[in-house]
Formats: structure tokens, sequence, C-alpha cells
């Protein structure tokens, strides 16, 4: 989840907030990953300047699609390109 949002950075101005959910990196679903890889994949395109694609959810979407199903990401989700 994400906690906190720079003003005027990437996430900022992609429309990432605070309570965000990421469910996919790149098409990958991290939705299981640990959170030091999913910064590492997040640092690694940051430092390579390398543009990315995440799918979100903010946390009450999130709470209620986790009850359903956790298969179909695109239609219950945000894509954002950082």
């Amino acid at each position: 989840m994400i906690k906190e949002v720079e003003t005027n950075s990437p996430a900022d101005l992609s429309g990432l907030k605070p309570g965000d959910k990421i469910l996919a990196i790149d098409g990958e679903d991290v939705t299981e990953s640990d959170n030091s890889y999913v910064v590492e994949l997040l640092r690694d395109a940051l430092l390579n300047y390398r543009e990315i694609e995440l799918t979100v959810m903010n946390t009450v979407e999130y709470n209620i699609f986790s009850k359903y199903t956790k298969n179909n990401l695109s239609t219950d989700s945000r894509k954002l390109m950082i």
C-alpha cells in the first residue's frame, strides 16, 4: 500500500494517492509480493529513467475486490503510466 506521495513527483502527477494498493507492475502481479520486492522494482525504474505501468486500486476498492476475486485486475482497477 502506498503510504506517502511526494508532491509534484511522477507518482503524484500520474494520480497515485496515499492508500492506493499496487496490484501489478508492468503486468506482473505483485499482490502477494514482499514490500521490499515492490520497492526494488519501483526504484529500478526510477534509477534507470524507465516508464512503468502500475495497476492500482484505492483501499476501499481493493477490500471489496479481494472478497470476490484477484483474477480480473484490468476490469476493476486503474492503470497509470509513471
